[in-house]
């Protein structure tokens, strides 16, 4: 069991408050014509619906997610995990 003040220290670095919500806001960008936006996937984020400034022109919107890695990390191949399902054995 941990005291109250165990993770005090998520508030003094991360600025948590443990009654406080539990995602932190970070704000909002906007993402205009040519921009390209990256973030790291530990961000949670939420795509807004859109409008058109000028709806009387043909318009859309394109996201392209991008995982990235890095090769000096292996990752397990699923051909080397079991199967995690219980009634599978």
């Amino acid at each position: 069991m941990y005291s109250c003040s165990a993770h005090r220290w998520l508030s003094d670095i991360y600025g948590c408050d443990p009654s406080g919500p539990t995602v932190q806001y970070v704000g909002t960008v906007n993402t205009t014509s040519r921009r390209l936006l990256t973030f790291p996937n530990v961000l949670q984020h939420q795509v807004q619906p859109f409008s058109l400034t000028d709806r009387t022109k043909p318009g859309y919107r394109k996201i392209l997610a991008l995982f990235l890695v890095d090769p000096n990390i292996r990752v397990i191949s699923t051909a080397h995990v079991p199967c995690q399902r219980q009634d599978w054995w």
